[in-house]
């Protein structure tokens, strides 16, 4: 093909069509459009006459929002095959994910070279997997409303033309709009690469295992984060969260997914003043938080968070108010605001795959103030979720669940000395019993119990007397006989 000729490779009739055989393609001008699915194209193999491409264009073009066309990387000898320019065009966009075969709309065979330049154009996908690599003197560019799909584990670069250098290898001018789309694919763990946007239209975890992808660069959310499997590693979840590399959600966007194979692992912030769910976790455990919408803020003000998979007392401290009980020793959340006066309503994820948890235990959102767990006062609670109420606490903090005990506090009374004691020592403390004031008996042991009488069923249940306790056996508790009945003794969450 020479001059200004254009082949588009379709019958009378429209159906696809190619050329086909041993014979090279020879293109020194001209637009050679290909509009077949599947093949790899340009069909003819190149055996019996090399192929020699020093002007012109291939165009892909046509491909719909589950149809993929494949790009020659070599001919019928196994020789990588150069190209001048390449257009990569489609009728729809090409994001349909089924385990990563058919993502994108055109994908190479194998590794090629460009001496032109290769436009990824509005709205296709273009995807290049582990082992494919662009290569030559040549351009790359995507460009506005584009996408780019890519695997390697050294992720796409700024420069370099060597094999740690990721996909892009050219020496030529790399472009990558931020008003484009990119996202990950592949089975093995990679990072994102210094050429990844700081701002993108759209992110795309794809992969096709359990692995993560690094975040190179913080990068900016536009519109959509969509997380379908794969996890993306953001900056060491730790009191402050203002650990880089950071991803972010800009004003407006959104998010699908979130689950244990696919989350943000590290530091994740949202912009903006509606209510937020951080699909936030750690290796394969996903621990959302969820924020209600802010007080006061503005479109302009964030929200950062991250989820930390080790023991909160450990790393703060034990010291806690009197209205909280146990502290899980498990896991923790972080949690930021700017500015810091926001306040919100937070909300915990709890997941017996995570941690133990008792369901029959009152559970506390809680938070470290610099020298205690203070209890941050629920206004709902279930075995899956907890919320608090309204708090403008901030960093540094970390958020836990804990358990709040049944604590009495009763009005002073006039003192009058214990007169019944018993005891399992030899000798009594001095003093005891008559030391310990408004009692009727009193128990001085360091190793024995005292023993509830043990009811068997509804059958053996005394009359009862306001007070009065036994063990229920059935129920396995203690219970007390009040207003009439019998109720088992619980904490319960005020």
């Amino acid at each position: 093909m020479t001059g200004s000729t254009v082949v588009d490779c379709i019958s009378s009739s429209g159906a696809t069509a190619s050329f086909v055989g041993a014979g090279g393609l020879v293109m020194d001008g001209g637009v050679l459009r290909i509009k077949k699915l599947n093949d790899a194209n340009p069909e003819l193999a190149g055996t019996a006459l090399n192929c020699n491409l020093t002007g012109g264009t291939i165009e892909f073009y046509g491909s719909g929002a589950t149809q993929i066309q494949r790009l020659r990387g070599t001919d019928g000898n196994g020789n990588n095959i150069t190209y001048h320019n390449i257009e990569i065009n489609a009728a729809a966009m090409n994001l349909y994910f089924s385990g990563g075969s058919d993502l994108g709309n055109v994908t190479p065979s194998a590794s090629f070279a460009i001496t032109g330049t290769l436009n990824v154009n509005k709205p296709a996908s273009f995807r290049l997997d582990f082992d494919n690599s662009i290569s030559g003197s040549g351009n790359f560019v995507v460009n506005d409303g584009a996408t780019l799909l890519y695997a390697n584990d050294n992720g796409i670069k700024t420069s370099g033309t060597g094999t740690s250098d990721g996909n892009i290898r050219i020496s030529g001018t790399r472009t990558f709009s931020t008003n484009a789309s990119y996202g990950f694919t592949g089975s093995q763990n990679m990072v994102s690469g210094n050429a990844l946007p700081s701002e993108v239209v759209n992110l795309y975890a794809f992969k096709n295992a359990d692995v993560e992808v690094s975040l190179t660069n913080s990068v900016d959310v536009k519109n959509s984060l969509s997380l379908q499997r794969g996890i993306i590693k953001t900056g060491t979840c730790s009191t402050g969260t203002s650990n880089t590399p950071l991803l972010s959600m800009r004003s407006g966007s959104t998010y699908t997914g979130g689950s244990a194979t696919s989350h943000v692992n590290g530091v994740m912030r949202k912009i903006g003043n509606t209510a937020y769910t951080f699909p936030v976790g750690n290796g394969t455990y996903y621990a959302p938080l969820t924020i209600a919408a802010p007080t006061g803020a503005s479109v302009s003000d964030s929200f950062t968070s991250c989820y930390n998979r080790t023991n909160p007392v450990t790393t703060f401290g034990s010291t806690k108010a009197l209205n909280v009980g146990d502290v899980s020793t498990c896991e923790h959340w972080h949690l930021n605001s700017n500015p810091s006066t926001l306040s919100t309503q937070i909300s915990l994820n709890l997941d017996t795959n995570r941690c133990t948890i008792d369901a029959d235990i009152c559970k506390k959102v809680i938070h470290w103030s610099g020298s205690q767990w203070n209890n941050l006062s629920n206004t709902a609670s279930s075995p899956t979720s907890l919320t608090s109420g309204t708090t403008t606490a901030r960093a540094p903090i970390s958020y836990a669940y804990g358990v709040m005990p049944i604590i009495h506090d009763d009005p002073a009374t006039t003192a009058e000395s214990t007169k019944i004691g018993f005891g399992s020592f030899a000798t009594m403390k001095a003093g005891f019993p008559t030391n310990i004031p408004s009692g009727f008996i009193a128990f001085d042991t360091k190793s024995k119990g005292m023993v509830i009488p043990r009811i068997p069923n509804l059958a053996s249940k005394p009359s009862g007397a306001e007070g009065l306790l036994i063990y229920y056996v059935p129920e396995n508790c203690i219970q007390l006989f009040r207003d009439s009945d019998w109720h088992c003794i619980k904490a319960i969450c005020e």
